[in-house]
Parts: structure tokens; sequence; C-alpha cells
């Protein structure tokens, strides 16, 4: 039933496809736990969200200050009741001192010299575990180690969200102020900077050099399904190794943030497919990240040497500070969320696999069509219910659902945000900071303008014509082919193997912010973010031309295939 009070918008910048029932019953209340943390580091005007899975599509709700929602108040109400109300006296002191006291800075250090090595080793504690080899009282045991696991991760993420904000928030005002920069330009100066996002692709080219190398490997790549690694065993020990070895890198990550989809790891067929389209492509000359930034630099201070010293500095110190946390965001996702709901993952799959034996279930992945108390149950009290039924009807309920997608919101749009300039000096820069990455991240869909033209929200610049190819989930990446335009609802981190192929991405939702645009920029290919409908109106093989300078896609008359503009 949908929510019966509240404003309710549907997530799709981070939930495009509906959830598993396991992975909603696990993850999104980790998230709901984690959220407050931000307002109560950093003095934001909200007490953290609720998130509702309808249909396995995911609608969220943000809860303000005090609980309740209500139109936005005059100013002079403002004025007055954030310097009278408690709890908003409370929020600009915490706001005061999270401006003085260089809380970014601290969080990062923190990041970067404790908690990451940390969750990095319990990590590779969770890989050693033989999950078969376990009672199902310890399984279940492990399971509970695991959601701990995801919910301790998601409170380092969002306290790190905190940490991210102002510093960027701080560049695109002083890109604005100094330079007249919109965001776009302004995020090309810290271009490069994301590492995580870049170091999957950059691995995946030098594991391609090594395989084209090698006649009797590139031979057991041919045709190579998930025997893959017993095809490279014989032919290429050495080089069957290094494919294990990225497999074990990078591939322990869910394709999305549902603990329920497939991993890299399971699927190596779906490496063995990239690694033989690295090999085979004519790897074109690109910008990388770092040239983008590199650029965008050059242009940046010529430009700025008329001001004066101080507005250097304060440049040259934004952009400082923001190249630093920019990185951080990718990073720390991949280790406090899609790792983790690899894990979570693997152990569901685990008990369907036990299910399966005692004749509950078709198949062991038909586990994540099941809620964790439903899938907790036959291990605990031994009641042999016949689960199968169940399953088929959620799968069909989740595929009629991906078709025939809910409103975009419920419940009556309270309207724009409040007027923030009465309220105290830090407690206005921390909500307005706040307030703008979230309209970068969120950015609303755009309508299309005509036929052959599609509007969205410049996310990488450039130029790039190519056939367009459309890919929802983890089981269609092979079938894109290098230089071709990725099309898709939103990708996340997890996604960046494919941008070494792709010409350019389109998507349905996102923004500036999104992790779409932040790994467009550092593989330097051209994003349009946001166009509500490239994958319904764009078919595979239609030639388009991204402009993700000017947040254009258009579908070019003809449709020759041939015709690639390379950027």
């Amino acid at each position: 039933q949908p929510p019966a009070e509240g404003f309710w918008t549907k997530d799709t910048t981070h939930y495009p496809m509906p959830f598993t029932p396991f992975g909603a019953s696990v993850y999104l209340p980790a998230i709901d736990r984690a959220a407050p943390v931000m307002g109560e580091q950093l003095g934001l005007l909200f007490e953290g969200f609720e998130q509702r899975c309808l249909g396995g599509e995911v609608y969220v709700h943000f809860v303000p200050v005090g609980g309740k929602e209500r139109p936005p108040p005059p100013s002079w109400v403002m004025w007055l009741a954030s310097r009278i109300v408690p709890a908003l006296r409370r929020r600009d002191r915490v706001a005061e001192n999270a401006i003085a006291s260089g809380f970014s800075e601290q969080l990062l250090d923190r990041w970067e010299t404790e908690w990451r090595d940390a969750f990095k080793d319990e990590g590779e504690s969770f890989k050693r575990v033989d999950l078969s080899a376990l009672s199902d009282e310890d399984l279940l045991a492990h399971l509970d180690r695991l959601k701990d696991f995801l919910d301790r991760g998601q409170l380092v993420h969002f306290r790190l969200n905190t940490a991210y904000l102002l510093p960027v928030d701080d560049l695109l005002v002083a890109g604005e102020d100094l330079l007249g920069w919109d965001s776009v330009a302004s995020l090309a100066l810290v271009a490069g900077s994301s590492d995580a996002s870049a170091e999957p692709g950059r691995e995946l080219r030098t594991l391609a050099l090594r395989f084209a190398a090698d006649d009797a490997a590139l031979q057991a790549l041919d045709q190579a399904g998930d025997d893959v690694l017993d095809r490279l065993r014989e032919a290429s020990p050495e080089l069957c190794d290094a494919f294990r070895a990225y497999l074990d890198r990078y591939g322990h990550r869910t394709a999305s943030y549902d603990p329920g989809d497939p991993t890299l790891f399971e699927r190596p067929a779906l490496l063995a497919g990239l690694l033989r389209d690295r090999v085979s492509a004519e790897d074109r000359d690109r910008r990388e990240g770092g040239d983008i930034a590199h650029d965008a630099l050059a242009r940046a201070r010529p430009a700025l040497a008329h001001r004066s010293q101080a507005d250097r500095d304060r440049f040259e110190r934004a952009v400082q500070l923001a190249r630093r946390v920019y990185g951080n965001r990718e990073d720390n996702i991949f280790w406090l969320d899609n790792q983790p709901c690899a894990f979570l993952r693997y152990t569901a799959v685990e008990i369907g696999r036990r299910l399966t034996a005692r004749g509950l279930l078709a198949r062991a992945n038909d586990a994540v069509f099941l809620e964790e108390p439903e899938l907790r149950g036959p291990l605990t009290d031994r009641v042999d219910q016949d689960l199968r039924a169940l399953v088929a009807r959620r799968k069909a309920e989740r595929a009629w659902v991906a078709a025939h997608p809910g409103p975009a919101s419920y419940g009556t749009d309270p309207g724009p945000p409040p007027d923030l300039s009465p309220l105290p000096p830090a407690l206005r820069r921390v909500n307005t900071a706040a307030l703008r990455w979230a309209q970068l991240l969120f950015a609303p869909e755009t309508t299309a303008a005509g036929q052959a033209e599609l509007p969205g929200v410049p996310g990488s610049p450039g130029r790039y014509t190519g056939p367009a190819r459309l890919i929802r989930d983890e089981a269609q990446f092979p079938k894109l082919r290098p230089g071709d335009v990725l099309v898709c609802p939103i990708t996340t981190p997890a996604w960046s193997v494919l941008f070494v192929q792709a010409g350019a991405v389109v998507t349905d939702g996102g923004g500036v912010l999104a992790h779409t645009a932040v790994i467009a920029r550092e593989y330097g290919i051209p994003a349009v973010l946001a166009t509500g409908a490239a994958t319904q109106r764009l078919r595979d093989g239609d030639l388009v031309t991204v402009d993700g300078t000017a947040g254009v896609v258009t579908v070019n008359q003809g449709n020759d295939p041939t015709a690639v503009q390379r950027p």
C-alpha cells in the first residue's frame, strides 16, 4: 500500500531497477538507521529519511527536524525559530563546530589511516569463510555478522558524506564567484582524483595486454562461459592466476545497491568477454581525468591573474581539498556498501542451496526472492514449507513492475525548500551546501523536446557519435561493444569496468554529482544524465551524438552504424 502520510519520491538515482525482497529487507533498514548521522554531525535541518519499498521500487521521505512536514515558513519565522527553538540552536552550534574544527579533513584522515584498512581487512576475513562448511546455526550467525558489517559500514559512509559536502560546495561557489563557471566546469578541476573509479578499467587494460601476448590464453577466452577458469588453467596457469586475482580484487561487489544482485565474481564469463573486447579493440586516444583537470586549471589560473592574492589562495585551497574528498566518495562506497552487499548475497545463496537440497526452492539463486525472515525460518524451525510458488510469484511481480513503473511520487509535494538566508551563518552554510549537493545528485528528469533530440543534464564534457547500446543490469554487460554509447537507467561504481569500453554514456536519471558523471569524467568520455526517457526512446543500434558539454543527445538520421565520430 502507498504511504498514507508525507511526500515520498521515487529514488531512481540509486535504485533504477526493482529491489529483490532479500535486498530490500536487509539493505534499506541499514540505510535508514545510518542516515540521521549526517544531520547530527553537520547540523543539517533533517533527522534522516525513511525508505519504503513498493513493488520493489524505493520511495524516500525526508524527515525534517521535529519530524513533521510543513509548508516552508515565512522568512521572519525562519529567522526567529533558528535563534530561539532549542533543536535549531543545537544544530547551529553543531554547524559552527564542524566548520571551525576542520571537520572534513578530520574525517578523511580517519578514513585514510583507520577505517578503510579496518573494513578491507574484515572483508578479507569474510572472503575466507567456507560457507558450505558451516552448520545451519553458524550460517545464520554469519548472516548476522554481515548485517552488522553493513550497518557499521553505512554509519561510516554517511559520516564521510558530510565530509564531502562543504569542500565540494566551496569549490563550486569559488568557481562561480571568481570565474563565472557553472558546476560542470568547476568539477572538471577535480577530475582524475577518483582512483577507485578509474582503477578497475586501468587494470583491465593491463590484463588485456598480458592476454594479447599469449595466444593459448586468448584461445581459451574464445567462446568461454563460466568454465573460463578451467580453460585458462589448462592453457596458461600464470594468466589463470592473474584472471582470478582480478576477480578477487574487483569482483566481490554487487553491480547495484541490491544485495540480491549477482557479482562479477560469480560470473567470470562477463570478465572473459570484457577481456576479449579489450584485446581486439583499437584503443582510441581519449582524455583521461587527469588531462581534463590539467586543462581546466590551465584555463582557470590565467583567468584569475587579475584577482587579489586572497582570491587566488581561496581558489587553490578549494581545489586542493575538493580533490581530496572527491575521490573518497567512490572509494568508500566500494568498501562500505558494494562489498558487504556481495557477502550478504553469497550467504543468501548458500541458504538457498540448502533449501533447494530439501526441495523447498527450485534453485539456490531463488533465495534472493525471499525476505530475510523467510530465509531464516526453515533453518531455525525446520518446517519444510514449499517456497517455490512464492518465489515464482515474486519473480513475476518484479518483472511486471520493471515493465510498468509506479508513479514518480506519492503524497502532496510540500513545494520548494525554504529560504535559508535568514539562518545564522554556520547553519546557513552547511544547509545550503547540502541542498546544492542534493540538487546536483538528484537532477530532475527532463522532457524530450523533439523526436530527434533528447535533452538532459551535462555530466562530463565532450562530444561523441556512436551506436546506442541499452544496458539495464549486469546480465546485459556483454552487449556493450567497444565504442558503443552506453544507455542505461543509471550506473553504480561497480559499472566502471564498462566505461573503458564505452564512447559515451547516457542515463535516465542522476545529476552532475551522480556516480555516472564522476566515473565518466575519470575516463574522459562525454555523459548526458537525467534524460528521463533514454532507455525508452532509444533502441540498440541507433546512431546517436552525445554532447556532454551541452547536455543533449541527438538521434542521427539514417542510423549509419559506420559513422562513428571519435572524441
